[in-house]
């Protein structure tokens, strides 16, 4: 797609930037190349950061590709990052993605995080740490109520209590059926409350 793109635009100002993704550019480089992407066309720059995180690119060019991607089109970013944890990808890759789409606070990107989080239990850490970056309060307290690993409905519950939710803790106590996670749910709530 990148090639096409700049056969039929060999004058665009971001051409030097399209041949940096294509070429053995240096990481550096094409990050610098994905972030010229940003004040693109997105008709233009959507397709060539596609292309970026479906190739062999660096963990690290992919992570900006993701961000400049959820800038420029938030809902082929959030379907970007769902193929994404459905990947091989790193692991590392898979939170930064998730941390990402928790950036958008949207209802797709809840409907994302909700799906992984049920399917893979490598990721559940990373989507209630996604709540302190989006403050899907909300979200968090849906999820980590059906929860059945006390480990991580205490996690849950710090994440909640640090967001300033006592009465969505309140909601959630009743759920929990291990008593140190009662006991540290209760913690988080204010005496006052």
């Amino acid at each position: 797609r990148v090639q096409a793109l700049l056969a039929e635009y060999p004058a665009s100002p971001w051409a030097d930037d399209a041949q940096a993704l294509l070429s053995g550019a240096a990481d550096a480089e094409r990050e610098v190349a994905v972030d010229a992407l940003l004040g693109s066309d997105p008709a233009r720059a959507v397709p060539m950061l596609q292309q970026v995180l479906a190739g062999t690119h660096s963990d690290r060019v992919k992570k900006r590709a993701l961000f400049v991607l959820m800038q420029l089109a938030p809902a082929e970013a959030a379907r970007a990052i769902d193929a994404l944890l459905d990947s091989a990808s790193s692991p590392a890759l898979k939170r930064d993605a998730i941390q990402t789409l928790a950036l958008a606070a949207d209802a797709q990107g809840d409907a994302v995080l909700r799906r992984h989080y049920l399917s893979d239990p490598e990721l559940k850490r990373a989507v209630i740490d996604s709540a302190l970056v989006s403050a899907r309060a909300e979200l968090l307290s849906q999820l980590v109520g059906q929860e059945g690993d006390a480990e991580l409905q205490a996690h849950g519950g710090r994440v909640l209590g640090a967001l300033g939710q006592p009465d969505l803790l309140l909601q959630l106590y009743p759920t929990l059926r291990d008593p140190a996670v009662q006991r540290d749910v209760r913690e988080q709530v204010p005496r006052d409350h």
